[in-house]
């Protein structure tokens, strides 16, 4: 552990002060038994570290930070019936200063005849450049001659270092590629100078190509309603968004939407990451990071921002303890308090006792990898 927490014995001491301001905020915003029915209560177990494939740290590379876990059907091994797997793009860059050098790779999240999980590389799906990568399904997309197609959403950062100091961000873009299949896959949309805008298709219905999208003005999350992803401009965020968590956030501390669900035409769950900076004696930071659950109520008439409502807290660092924090580099003095990914899509069946519904997939302290079974509590 790092020096700058010799003396702390627990999360709370982490995390200091502002994570239990929000903690508090989160509280005051109260839940009935109408939101739990809706949303249900979830907790995780068996948290592993995940060991990234031999030609990943052959190469003196890491993989952290992955999409939400997907599924993908294709014909393994000869078989006539397609296998469905677990798969989803994970962050994967050199162990030091990484900037500019960065992939979203795909790989299967598999298990062997122990049961012990692995990763095995997913080669029919393209790699991308970037990192934080995120998958939306089902988007649709209106051809030239009016035909509706259906395809993968898939968007990474792509980080862009000063010339003259290679350790440092001269500008970010979020790329977002679409394709009916993973292994050809175009750039519908650009936007300058953000990240984290995570787009969820309104309906199923075929013809529906409306989008609603959640992006991050930060510190902020914002709302919006588009007619197709075509339409995803730094200009619309900023002219139509609708600042969903400024009732919540405390001063100095930030979140930004990892994944959106659907839970019913006219509500949306979002798993969120909430982070401040804490500043140390020799004049660098730690960032804290943790998993949170949003409900989000859409706007309509006698409600024309909507409604928030925090969930409660997914997952924290603490939860996997034997993770190797990277190294302290580009200011950044420890990377240690930090765990960030998704809750993907879980089965919402109703509870009987603790089950497990479903994984999630994060990267820890930025170097790792962890997976753990999500349990449906309530």
């Amino acid at each position: 552990m790092n020096k700058a927490y010799a003396s702390s014995s627990s999360l709370e001491d982490l995390s200091l002060d502002r994570f239990t301001r929000l903690n508090q905020a989160h509280g005051d915003f109260g839940l009935v038994p109408a939101d739990l029915a809706r949303y249900g209560r979830y907790e995780i177990a068996n948290p592993v570290i995940l060991d990234p494939p031999a030609t990943v740290t052959k190469a003196g590379y890491v993989l952290t930070n992955p999409s939400q876990i997907e599924t993908y059907s294709q014909i393994v091994d000869d078989k006539e019936v397609p296998v469905t797997r677990d798969f989803a793009y994970f962050r994967h860059e050199p162990a030091r200063m990484h900037l500019g050098k960065t992939t979203a790779r795909p790989y299967f999240i598999l298990r062997d005849a122990q049961g012990k999980p692995y990763l095995e590389e997913f080669g029919e799906a393209l790699v991308l450049p970037g990192e934080d990568p995120r998958i939306t399904r089902g988007v649709k997309i209106k051809g030239l001659l009016g035909k509706v197609h259906e395809g993968w959403l898939i968007s990474t950062v792509v980080a862009t270092p000063k010339p003259d100091n290679p350790a440092y961000v001269k500008s970010i873009k979020q790329v977002f590629y679409w394709g009916e299949d993973l292994n050809n896959l175009e750039v519908v949309a650009e936007l300058n100078n953000t990240k984290n805008t995570c787009p969820l298709p309104v309906s199923a219905d075929y013809e529906d190509t409306r989008l609603d999208v959640f992006s991050r003005p930060k510190p902020h999350i914002s709302y919006l309603r588009l007619p197709d992803i075509t339409s995803l401009t730094n200009e619309i965020i900023d002219s139509a968004g609708i600042n969903i968590t400024e009732k919540l956030l405390p001063e100095g501390v930030h979140c930004g939407p990892n994944f959106v669900k659907t839970r019913g035409p006219n509500h949306r769950e979002l798993d969120v990451h909430e982070a401040w900076l804490e500043d140390l004696p020799d004049g660098k930071v730690a960032p804290h990071y943790r998993l949170a659950r949003y409900g989000y109520e859409l706007p309509r008439e006698g409600l024309p921002e909507g409604q928030l409502l925090p969930l409660g807290v997914i997952a924290t660092r603490a939860q996997f303890p034997d993770a190797m924090p990277k190294p302290p580099e580009n200011g950044v003095g420890d990377y240690w308090n930090i765990v960030y990914g998704s809750m993907g899509t879980v089965s919402h069946a109703p509870a009987r006792g603790k089950r497990r519904v479903g994984r999630m997939i994060v990267g820890v302290s930025d170097s790792q990898v962890g997976l753990a079974d999500v349990i449906r509590v309530g």
